[in-house]
């Protein structure tokens, strides 16, 4: 992922996680993982215990066992789209700004320059971040199904 976010940083290059198909393969992955890992250390009542933790009333679970349904739902949605959002809106203000160097032309272009310059350091920080982030709540979410609730 890393790799993906910073090689579209290179001139005439792509960046493929600015796609959301990519990134939600990406996530996809790592929800199946954690499920994965869940059912190899609890075996088939995996599921029970994630939707319906011991504890929880009868008459609570018609109401619980929906929420923890989304829940686990919208984790990869939300990490696909945290990635995409994140990728797409920096490459596309340098691309923005890059394009304001040459329509201001010799008397102005500097300035456009300038920002595509400082842009280009804030984006390397926020691929490096976006990385990070993203393999962390991997981490989380497949350490939440090693220790359930």
């Amino acid at each position: 992922i890393l790799f993906s976010n910073l090689f579209g940083l290179f001139p005439g290059a792509y960046t493929v996680t600015s796609q959301v198909m990519v990134t939600g393969v990406f996530a996809l992955a790592a929800f199946v993982l954690s499920f994965i890992v869940g059912f190899w250390y609890h075996g088939p009542g995996f599921l029970r215990k994630v939707f319906a933790p011991s504890g929880v009333p009868l008459w609570l679970l018609p109401l619980m066992v929906p929420i923890e349904i989304v829940s686990q739902l919208a984790r990869p949605m939300t990490l696909a789209v945290r990635l995409f959002a994140n990728m797409t809106a920096g490459h596309t203000v340098i691309a923005v700004f890059f394009g304001l160097m040459f329509a201001g032309g010799l008397a102005l272009g500097w300035l456009p320059f300038t920002f595509t310059v400082m842009l280009y350091g804030l984006e390397v920080l926020v691929a490096i971040i976006q990385a990070y982030v993203f393999v962390v709540l991997t981490c989380v979410y497949v350490g939440e199904a090693i220790h359930l609730h």
